[in-house]
Formats: C-alpha cells, structure tokens, sequence
C-alpha cells in the first residue's frame, strides 16, 4: 500500500487529490496514470489497472492511497465532533 499527503495550497481538493495522485503513480509505479473513469455510485478507480486508489481531503490537506486491493481512505479535521466507531 503506497500512502501520501500534501497542503491543499490554494488549490480544491479535487485538484490537489489528482497531483498527488499522479505524484505517486509516478514515484512509486512509474509510467503514464492510468485513464480514470467513474463507477454507478461516484468512486472513481482505474480503467484496465490492477491497481485501486482513494482521495480524500480536509480544508487544508489532501491524502491518497493506492493498493493492489480495493482500498478506501477519509480524513476528517480533528477540531470537529467525529464520530470514531465509523
């Protein structure tokens, strides 16, 4: 399981998730990133991968994990209420 995360910078999540995504496919797979689709239900996952991954990000930071497994991540801030038995 390979697992990174950077400041958001200014930038939405969406677009932070997506440079450290490739950061990663790259640093420690190497090769173009694969194309991207988007399942029924709103999880994106790789096209013809054998390889999974996940983004998730708070206000001010952005995390990624990739996997050989069906894998999901999700951050939340700590200076919120949480509920920790999710």
């Amino acid at each position: 399981m390979i697992f990174g995360c950077m400041e958001l910078a200014g930038r939405s999540g969406h677009e932070a998730g997506r440079i450290l995504l490739k950061k990663l496919w790259e640093q420690h797979i190497g090769g173009l990133l694969p194309e991207i689709a988007v399942a029924d239900r709103g999880k994106p996952y790789f096209v013809d991968s054998g390889w999974h991954f996940s983004i998730s990000h708070t206000k001010r930071r952005v995390f990624c994990v990739l996997s050989r497994q069906n894998v999901g991540i999700d951050a939340e801030e700590t200076d919120r209420d949480i509920n920790l038995r999710l």
